[in-house]
């Protein structure tokens, strides 16, 4: 099954030590959950400062209501209802909120941090790439490219045919490379290059 709290630890004894009241357990099990817990917020959201605030918020959850949650069903999806809920709570006071982005056109740089800034930009740029994909895509290139499932597993996991998973991936690969050479230009000097 697709998306394991942890691709290398089952966590149900962490589990049940923890609703047994064991602290240790509680910290271990907090701590394996977090990178998917970010990781599911950011392909919710596709904002990474939102997914932040988001995958926090769940943990918190998993912290407050981790007595109700029934040991004889699977524990990823229970968590990642906890994840989807946090995530439609925080895009909800987002809409609420006036836009606060910091106008990077009057912030000044020297020249000698330059190169670092351009390493930053690029990622930035490629968060971008991936952030205005469809939730969709970004589901499916996560779970391919990044968690390294079959399509055929990723097909069964959201119940969709095979072929509409190759095509999300498709779509997804060829929106992000346009993303990143419209946006990164040395980027696209080095493709227009290589043989």
């Amino acid at each position: 099954m697709i998306a394991p709290v942890s691709p290398r630890t089952d966590p149900t004894a962490l589990v049940q030590r923890a609703q047994a009241g064991d602290r240790e357990a509680l910290e271990a099990l907090a701590r394996q959950c977090w990178p998917r817990v970010r990781t599911w917020a950011l392909v919710e959201l596709g904002d990474p400062v939102l997914a932040e605030d988001a995958a926090q918020e769940a943990l918190i959850s998993l912290v407050r209501f981790l007595h109700k949650y029934d040991s004889n069903r699977p524990f990823a999806p229970w968590l990642r209802t906890l994840v989807r809920n946090q995530c439609r709570s925080v895009g909800r006071k987002r809409q609420r909120l006036p836009d606060q982005s910091l106008d990077e056109s009057r912030v000044s740089v020297g020249e000698d941090i330059d190169r670092l800034l351009d390493l930053d930009g690029a990622a930035r740029e490629a968060l971008e790439a991936f952030c205005v994909l469809k939730p969709r895509q970004r589901q499916v290139i996560e779970l391919v490219d990044r968690q390294d499932y079959a399509p055929a597993e990723v097909a069964e996991a959201l119940d969709i045919p095979q072929g509409t998973v190759r095509s999300l991936l498709h779509g997804a690969r060829k929106a992000l490379r346009l993303h990143l050479l419209q946006h990164i230009p040395e980027l696209a000097r080095l493709v227009k290059e290589a043989p």
